[in-house]
């Protein structure tokens, strides 16, 4: 993905879908973007319900920074079901601010 190509708002929308049939839930309450060095607390959380390869998703690439999985959770805590992102694009990365926010998108789009 390059600078060209950003997910729009709409994007956004279809990548919460997916993520929303591959959970099987249709809302999720809070988001976590979480860099390299985070795994442990992630586990910590809880199993994952789902764990979706952001690329497979609308509007991601994979990720290129070291230590980031370029994976997505949707955990059961407590009461709530959290969004987890493992990693996040940069903007050094050159994929553009939209790409940066897409994961911010994404999290709103399903509900949290």
């Amino acid at each position: 993905m390059s600078a060209d190509d950003t997910p729009s708002p709409a994007t956004a929308q279809q990548a919460a879908a997916a993520i929303a049939e591959a959970s099987g839930a249709d809302h999720h309450d809070v988001a976590l973007v979480m860099g390299s060095g985070w795994l442990p607390a992630a586990e910590r959380l809880g199993a994952a319900a789902a764990e979706l390869d952001v690329a497979e998703l609308p509007g991601f690439a994979p990720p290129s920074v070291e230590g980031h999985s370029g994976r997505v959770r949707s955990v059961v805590v407590g009461d709530k079901r959290a969004l987890v992102f493992l990693g996040r694009t940069h903007l050094y990365e050159g994929r553009g601010v939209g790409a940066v926010a897409h994961a911010v998108r994404t999290a709103a789009a399903a509900g949290a």
